[in-house]
């Protein structure tokens, strides 16, 4: 009764045992307790109740040493196929991409299996076809630690750099790569696209110089991507441009040589240019000293740094002589015969120098080491003469003929052709104002010169032009010579005049004397002047009943 627990009692003296159950009212608060006595129904009930409970427990213990062993096999299976797992993603994760988990078993984990399984050949796949490209890509592909060793390099990198791959692979970056700018000079030390990248871990990109194993240089495009793995790394891709440098040379080239052209397509019109004003000069020129004054002018423009000469051949064809000159140097001699020359002898340019073999013309009088060249003035079928040209640095300037060759061409076209053209002018002249039979000064001459001589006695008479006498009368000038020609001229206190008469021109035998030299007009009051028949001053003693100035 002090603990409240219900409890059992064996008197020795009685047959049967006690059991006191203890009584509590209120709660917690023992008042008494029933004693009840155990009588063999009782005590096989309790036996009975012992043994059930005791199958009950063994049953129980039974049930869980079955439990447990079925948890045991299952956690050993699970743990089984979870290892596999575990191990295959392991090998995974390590780059074995071979690697396979067993999946014979038909649970979830033979699912799971056969889904790693098949992720894995995917994933192998996938990998295989980036080998692939990387292997065949033309561009070289590297891919570095974060220490800067090389863990991979494909062909065309190892290719590039000019060493093979295993040789490559393992290596520190900078003892296997030479990169430089790309004017071939050497980077600053951490200057290199490559060095950065490994220094910031941000991509860099640059051209940069290949040095190669067997020490040529090849220009490469260097891009620098990091990779995002902890422990960090690149990819350095390098792309040839060397084809592009290439190209670009030959643009470049290309371009130069436009330029070139360009400027001698421009300087081609400017001597185009020129060339077309010397022609409209020369040919304005109405006599050959006019001309070949404009000569030695535009020479020493066309032909700068030369000397020359511009010589003609005689009408005799037996003596050339020298008619302009320009330049420091006289080479040629200022008359010589056509025989002399060899550019004469040939129809054709003679070129003689040093290093030449060809003779020099007998017309040269410089002994020293200059370039002498002759070039004949051909227009209309007719020589005319030769432009002759000295080049006095010859011997430092053995191309100082072909840079002017074409300009040489033009002036001497131009050049021949105005001077054929005025001497054909000159041969028409002469032709139109001399008699043919006696080369004599015709009438046409006296036409065009009568007035512009008597405007000079004009002038050079002056105030004495004043003391003369009187005019004389058209009817008394008519006696004074026969025919009428004193109908043509007069004399005039005031000037002298010349009547515009049909005497004149209507009676051509009046002018077969012998009138021609450029005397023919002489002021009155010069002495010793022949006198005509009819006691008139006249400029030429043959002269027949022709008055040349009454």
């Amino acid at each position: 009764m002090a603990d409240g627990i219900p409890r059992r009692f064996v008197d020795p003296e009685e047959v049967n045992a006690i059991l006191a159950v203890p009584i509590e009212n209120p709660e917690d608060t023992i008042i008494g307790a029933v004693l009840l006595e155990y009588d063999p129904v009782l005590q096989a009930a309790e036996q009975s109740t012992n043994s059930l409970l005791w199958l009950v427990g063994l049953s129980a213990t039974a049930a869980v040493l079955v439990a447990v062993g079925f948890a045991w096999l299952l956690l050993r299976r699970f743990s089984s196929g979870l290892g596999d797992m575990m191990r295959g993603m392991e090998a995974l994760a390590k780059g074995n991409a071979m690697t396979r988990i067993s999946h014979a078993r038909n649970d979830e984990f033979g699912q799971l299996a056969h889904g790693f399984n098949t992720m894995a050949d995917q994933l192998a796949s996938a990998r295989a076809h980036v080998e692939d490209i990387v292997e065949t890509a033309a561009e070289g592909i590297a891919v570095l630690n974060g220490d800067g060793r090389v863990a991979s390099a494909n062909p065309a990198a190892a290719t590039m750099i000019g060493r093979r791959a295993d040789k490559i692979v393992g290596q520190q970056w900078d003892s296997v790569l030479t990169v430089r700018d790309p004017r071939g000079g050497a980077f600053a030390a951490g200057a290199s696209p490559i060095e950065m990248a490994l220094a910031t871990g941000r991509q860099h990109q640059g051209e940069v110089r290949l040095t190669r194993s067997d020490g040529s240089h090849l220009p490469v495009i260097a891009s620098c991507s990091p990779l995002s793995r902890s422990e960090g790394g690149l990819v350095l891709t390098l792309n040839d441009i060397s084809e592009l440098r290439r190209a670009e040379g030959v643009v470049n080239e290309r371009a130069d040589q436009l330029a070139l052209l360009n400027r001698e397509l421009h300087d081609k019109s400017e001597t185009t240019t020129r060339l077309v004003k010397l022609g409209e000069l020369l040919q304005a020129c109405v006599t050959f000293p006019e001309a070949f004054s404009v000569v030695g002018t535009a020479m020493a423009e066309f032909l700068g740094g030369l000397s020359g000469t511009v010589h003609l051949t005689s009408a005799s064809r037996n003596l050339v002589e020298e008619m302009a000159h320009w330049g420091d140097v006289r080479s040629s001699a200022t008359q010589f015969a056509p025989e002399d020359c060899w550019a004469l002898r040939r129809g054709q340019e003679h070129v003689a120098g040093p290093g030449m073999l060809t003779p020099r013309c007998a017309h040269i009088t410089e002994n020293g080491k200059k370039g002498y060249v002759c070039m004949p003035l051909a227009a209309q079928g007719e020589t005319l003469g030769i432009l002759h040209l000295c080049e006095p640095n010859a011997a430092e300037k053995p191309q100082w003929l072909t840079e002017r060759q074409q300009i040489l061409r033009g002036v001497v076209d131009t050049l021949a052709l105005a001077l054929a053209n005025l001497r054909l002018r000159e041969t028409l002249r002469q032709q139109s104002i001399r008699d043919p039979n006696t080369s004599l000064f015709n009438r046409r001459y006296l036409e065009e010169t009568s007035s512009r001589e008597l405007r000079v006695w004009g002038r050079a008479l002056g105030p004495a032009r004043d003391s003369h006498p009187a005019p004389a009368k058209r009817d008394q000038a008519s006696s004074l010579c026969p025919r009428g020609l004193a109908r043509g001229l007069f004399l005039s206190g005031r000037g002298l005049a010349v009547l515009q008469t049909s005497t004149l021109s209507e009676d051509p035998a009046l002018f077969g004397c012998g009138i021609g030299c450029s005397g023919l007009f002489q002021p009155p009051n010069v002495p010793n002047l022949p006198l005509c028949r009819r006691g008139f001053p006249c400029a030429s003693s043959g002269c027949k009943d022709i008055l040349a100035i009454c």
